[in-house]
């Protein structure tokens, strides 16, 4: 059996939130208690941080490309989750929600946690450095803020892609016709229009081949032979 990408350490208990007993003003509670937080460490790191600390969960946009295996379905710690396949601007790094824009659909979820019922597993890719969400950063972000130490996911192991191999070169390759073969050509339309009764006649083609037209009608110029 292969061992986990992914190194996890002991994780600390979290808070569970306080409940009234009404599903959907506990999960708006929720909501502005987890935007609070956001809006707190935001503030922290604009004053304590020496340096820019990241705003946004990681993500694989810089990734040239990813090879990765069949998914298994597992819980996996909340704290290893660490950023998201595609750049995610409505969380910050620590999937707290950073605007109000996902507050329907992020009560909603919360709600079904609330009320009890079960929610699809999240879809991740694990590298070394922790798992990458490739759908349900939502549920991340309310699973976290419900104090949950796992969630349930479909985790598919990833990697750099295997170097592609150099195309191999096209042995049957046309090539342009000589000069020699184009006067040949013309000299053989010539002894057609002696001998045939209908107005036989080349034209250039593709890549310089000529070819042959019978069409009575045709007013384009012809292939002619020169002196």
């Amino acid at each position: 059996m292969c061992e986990a990408l992914v190194k996890t350490t002991p994780r600390r208990r979290r808070r569970r939130p306080p409940t009234t007993g009404m599903a959907a003003a506990d999960a708006r509670a929720d909501f502005l208690r987890a935007r609070r937080a956001y809006l707190v460490a935001r503030a922290t790191r604009g004053l304590i941080a020496r340096r820019p600390s990241r705003t946004r969960p990681r993500d694989l946009g810089e990734v040239a490309a990813l090879a990765w295996g069949a998914p298994r379905l597992r819980a996996i710690p909340l704290d290893a989750v660490v950023g998201t396949v595609d750049a995610a601007v409505e969380f910050d790094a620590g999937f707290r929600p950073a605007t109000d824009r996902v507050a329907a659909r992020w009560q909603s979820i919360a709600r079904a946690h609330r009320e009890g019922h079960p929610l699809q597993p999240i879809s991740v890719l694990e590298r070394a450095d922790g798992y990458y969400v490739l759908d349900g950063r939502h549920r991340v972000s309310v699973a976290r803020a419900l104090g949950h130490g796992d969630i349930d996911a479909w985790a598919s192991p990833a990697g750099p892609a295997p170097a592609a191999r150099p195309p191999r070169p096209n042995t049957n390759q046309e090539r342009p016709m000589t000069h020699l073969t184009h006067r040949l050509r013309v000299a053989f339309a010539s002894v057609l229009r002696k001998h045939v009764e209908a107005p036989v006649h080349f034209h250039s083609g593709d890549g310089g081949r000529a070819y042959v037209c019978e069409d009575r009608r045709c007013s384009s110029p012809s292939l002619t032979t020169t002196s």
